[in-house]
C-alpha cells in the first residue's frame, strides 16, 4: 500500500443494482485521485423488523378458528431465510462486480462492505460517521412525490444525516431534441 498523502480525501458510494448506481459510481471515477483516495464501496441488505411468520401463522390461526380456509400460498410460504440468502448473494455479486470495476479503473485503495439494517440511510450514515468519510455519494431514483411521501427517500435521510459532504447523482435529463423526435415520429404516424 502506497503512502498516502495529505491531500487524499474518502468517499463512500451507496451501490444497489440500478442505472443510477451505475451513473454515480462512473461520476466518482470522474472525481477521484485513484492513486491517493480512498473508497468505500457499500450495498445494504434491508432487513425486516416485523417476524412476518409469526403474523402470519397467528393470523392464519385465528382465520382457521373462524372456518376461514387460506390458499396454499399462504400455508407453505417461502421461507424468509432463502430469500434473505438470495438478496445477500446478489448483494455480494454486485460488490464484487464494482470492486472489479475499481480494480480495472486502477482505484489503488478501495473497500467492499455489505450492510444489514433495517434503515438504509441510518446504515450508509453509520458507515460515513465510522469511516470518517469525507465525500458521500448516493443516486437518485427519482420516486414520485407519493413514493418519497410513503417510503421515504435514502438519499434525502443521507443528506440531512450525513456528517459529512452528500452529493446527489442524477442520471442526466434526456435532451430536449429526444422528446422532438418522439413528438415528431408521433405526428408522422397521425398523417399516414
Amino acid at each position: 500500500m502506497s503512502s498516502s498523502s495529505q491531500h487524499s480525501r474518502s468517499y463512500l458510494i451507496a451501490l444497489d443494482s440500478s442505472a443510477n448506481s451505475s451513473y454515480a459510481f462512473n461520476e466518482l471515477l470522474r472525481i477521484i485521485n485513484r492513486e491517493e483516495d480512498r473508497v468505500y464501496l457499500v450495498a445494504v441488505q434491508e432487513t425486516k423488523i416485523i417476524d412476518f411468520d409469526d403474523i402470519a401463522s397467528g393470523a392464519l390461526a385465528s382465520g382457521m378458528a373462524f372456518g376461514y380456509t387460506p390458499p396454499a400460498n399462504l400455508i407453505a410460504p417461502v421461507h424468509p431465510s432463502i430469500a434473505e440468502q438470495t438478496i445477500e448473494k446478489r448483494a455480494t455479486e454486485l460488490l464484487d462486480a464494482y470492486s472489479g470495476m475499481c480494480k480495472s479503473n486502477n482505484v489503488q485503495h478501495y473497500e467492499a462492505t455489505l450492510l444489514k439494517s433495517h434503515h438504509i440511510g441510518e446504515a450508509i450514515c453509520n458507515m460515513v460517521e465510522e469511516k470518517k468519510v469525507d465525500y458521500l455519494l448516493v443516486g437518485r431514483r427519482g420516486m414520485s412525490q407519493i413514493k418519497r411521501a410513503f417510503l421515504g427517500s435514502t438519499s434525502r435521510y443521507c443528506l440531512e444525516h450525513a456528517s459529512c459532504s452528500v452529493v446527489v447523482v442524477k442520471l442526466p435529463a434526456q435532451t430536449p431534441a429526444h422528446h422532438h423526435d418522439k413528438d415528431d415520429e408521433k405526428r408522422e404516424q397521425q398523417k399516414h
